[in-house]
């Protein structure tokens, strides 16, 4: 027979282990791996792919990691290109619900489809003019404004400018600034049934002498060629997105200005001559329709879509 004292010490025993910091602890979450692999078929084999007309488009392995629910890191490399190459090597800290700050290397918030292609467009290349005017990626720091009571994103940049992580074309920052309106308010997240997204977003560099936009399709081929650009270089945006049930429709439109000097008595301490600017600008428009469930992603569904394109 089990007396009364003995039965309220287990009880008491049991309240502390459940009350107690290392009974409550649960498991460090574990790094998550993530995988994107694109082989294309393509219509002109190239040489160095081979001549089977099959191109490794992307491979891109990375890891993602939480472990709490104020900080997240990822990092993502591509190993399709002739060598390994770091594309993604953020971390990410939420110290409000409406407040964002991404540190490291990644996408300057120009071209909405650029930076979230998998919420507003079907295709899972960008636009052509953002593929053209934008900067791929950047080290700097963002931060990103998203308040719950209005259907705002507010997203500002200060980076290096150049696509390289470990080399800046001179000592000038780049700055980066977009506003967008989202109606119903989803901020960045799955296409909703109904929806609309209006944005724009600027960003000012300065650049040493290089080449400047270059128009080039899917393949890499280069139909224009910009000459070689130095100083100022401003781009703007401006995009639209309209989802009706399973209708889509994207409209995005670029224009830049890239600043242009020449040495003409080769004397580098004496003031370059200017010349007139270089002048780039493109529109893109896609309009796609989902057959299937949309609700559900137990069964799936197919994406129709037209992309029409032009580049000046």
């Amino acid at each position: 027979m089990r007396c009364t004292s003995c039965r309220w010490t287990e009880v008491v025993t049991a309240l502390l282990l459940c009350t107690s910091p290392l009974a409550r602890a649960e498991s460090p979450p574990l790094p998550t791996p993530t995988l994107l692999l694109e082989l294309d078929g393509r219509v002109y084999p190239s040489h160095e792919e081979g001549m089977t007309g099959f191109a490794l488009a992307r491979l891109r392995p990375g890891l993602a990691y939480a472990p709490t629910a104020w900080l997240d890191a990822k990092v993502v490399v591509e190993l399709a290109g002739e060598q390994p190459e770091v594309l993604d090597a953020l971390v990410r800290f939420l110290p409000h619900a409406d407040l964002a700050i991404e540190v490291g290397l990644g996408k300057p918030p120009l071209f909405f489809t650029h930076r979230e292609p998998t919420t507003q467009a079907i295709f899972t290349d960008v636009t052509a003019v953002a593929r053209a005017l934008r900067i791929n990626r950047d080290l700097g720091v963002t931060v990103d404004y998203t308040p719950t009571c209005l259907p705002l994103e507010v997203a500002a940049r200060v980076s290096n400018g150049s696509s390289s992580a470990t080399l800046n074309d001179n000592s000038e920052l780049a700055y980066t600034l977009a506003l967008d309106l989202v109606l119903p308010a989803q901020h960045r997240g799955a296409r909703a049934p109904l929806g609309l997204r209006i944005g724009v977003a600027g960003t000012y560099e300065s650049a040493e002498d290089r080449l400047g936009i270059t128009g080039r399709t899917e393949l890499g081929f280069s139909y224009f060629r910009a000459p070689i650009v130095s100083g100022s270089r401003w781009v703007g945006e401006t995009h639209a997105a309209l989802q009706l049930d399973a209708l889509h429709l994207l409209v995005e439109a670029g224009l830049a200005s890239e600043a242009r000097s020449r040495d003409d008595d080769g004397n580098p301490t004496t003031p370059r001559r200017a010349l007139p600017a270089s002048l780039s600008y493109g529109l893109s428009s896609e309009l796609g329709w989902t057959f299937g469930d949309t609700t559900t992603t137990r069964v799936g569904s197919v994406d129709l879509a037209l992309r029409v394109e032009r580049l000046w």
